[in-house]
């Protein structure tokens, strides 16, 4: 049995890792694809939203982070509860004993809420970093941090 999963995870695609000696041996376990929180906005959910105030106001001008809409948190809670079952049924098949979740802190907390007891019990560790489509040298450094 691998020893390890490591789950990098966003709102829209996941990727769950088995670490079989050392961080340097991976292999894919699954990868995941939720395309609906795409449809569902008519874009992603990450991104500028650009200038948030007018001009003449006499406040200070920035950009804020972009609220999801509801049917974008919708289809996020749909894809953390998809995960969620994966793992719960990776757990019930021994196929890991130790977990870590690597997801933006949103999403973290979306897959935190949906995660059974056994699998939360399996958690070694959390990541909270946007780590979906970095080079695995990133990924690597990050979860050798917390990496026991």
């Amino acid at each position: 049995m691998p020893d390890t999963w490591i789950v990098i995870a966003d709102s829209s695609r996941g990727l769950v890792m088995s670490v079989k000696r050392s961080l340097g041996d991976t292999e894919v376990v699954k990868e995941f694809a939720h395309p609906g929180i795409r449809t569902a906005s008519g874009g992603l959910m990450a991104g500028d939203r650009g200038r948030t105030r007018p001009r003449r106001r006499k406040v200070a001008r920035g950009a804020s982070t972009a609220r999801p809409t509801p049917s974008t948190e919708s289809e996020a809670r749909k894809f953390s509860r998809e995960l969620a079952e994966f793992l719960r049924l990776g757990r019930a098949h021994n196929q890991y004993r130790k977990l870590i979740l690597v997801a933006p802190p949103r999403f973290l907390g979306l897959l935190r809420d949906v995660i059974d007891g056994p699998v939360a019990l399996s958690i070694e560790a959390t990541v909270a970093g946007d780590f979906c489509g970095k080079d695995p040298a990133a990924i690597a450094e990050a979860v050798s941090e917390v990496m026991s």
